[in-house]
């Protein structure tokens, strides 16, 4: 992707200036605003599959402790389901299903 072709800015006025010196931003006339041109590289890295999540396992596969307990503490703190299920590699609605079968509510 090569070096930074600036500093951090400060103000979004100095960064449009930057981008516009470098190629990546563009008026919009119609709607009266500035957009910044993400290069290619960097916008498919920025949709790889986050390191945090692992391949899902087979459906019907038995849940591991550590998977139990996590999805507990979820359920505990109100934390969204689908997040949970990214995190730890499971459908949602494997999710959902197996907060059922220990009689939690998602």
């Amino acid at each position: 992707m090569g070096d930074p072709q600036s500093e951090w800015r400060d103000s979004e006025a100095e960064a449009v200036r930057d981008a516009r010196r470098i190629g990546l931003a563009s008026w919009d006339g119609e709607r009266r605003e500035w957009f910044v041109a993400i290069p290619a590289e960097i916008e498919r890295k920025a949709f790889r599959q986050p390191a945090t999540t692992r391949q899902r396992p087979a459906p019907g596969s038995p849940w591991t402790p550590q998977e139990v307990a996590q999805l507990e503490a979820a359920i505990a703190d109100r934390s969204d389901i689908a997040t949970l299920a990214l995190r730890i590699g499971r459908s949602r609605d494997a999710c959902a299903a197996q907060a059922r079968r220990l009689g939690l509510r998602p």
